[in-house]
């Protein structure tokens, strides 16, 4: 190798060596600050989910309980009222259950107590869709 070529190479390395150092340096602390702000972060993601749980439960226990006042005062019904195969099979195509041609007759009690569980449960998907969306903002 040539004399000449010693020194520019030395340089030429130190500067290449000095390129290396910055850039692990610039990685580490990017690094660095990018895991303190995913701690900061999940802090509050945490704060929001327990807010959301709380306002979420406090929500589902009114809907509870008035869905144990709705089947308190639905005991009451006449249990004589007897509807046809025909309404089943209807309410069934409704709902997007498939047809079936076995479908019997059904008490209007039955048909209450469905309807109460049905509104019941739609209610609790729309707190649960409203508490996402809250959280998703």
């Amino acid at each position: 190798m040539p004399t000449f070529l010693i020194k520019p190479l030395i340089i030429l390395c130190s500067i290449a060596g000095l390129f290396g150092y910055g850039y692990y340096k610039g990685h580490a602390s990017a690094e660095s600050n990018y895991n303190k702000a995913a701690i900061i972060q999940a802090s509050k993601n945490a704060e929001l989910l327990s807010q959301a749980i709380s306002e979420t439960e406090s929500k589902t226990r009114l809907l509870y309980e008035s869905k144990i006042r709705s089947l308190k005062n639905a005991s009451r019904l006449p249990d004589t009222c007897i509807l046809s195969s025909n309404f089943r099979m209807l309410h069934d195509s409704a709902t997007g259950m498939p047809e079936s041609a076995t479908a019997s007759t059904v008490t209007a009690k039955q048909v209450a107590d469905t309807i109460i569980e049905n509104y019941s449960n739609c209610r609790q998907n729309a707190i649960w869709l409203e508490e996402c969306n809250r959280i998703c903002r």
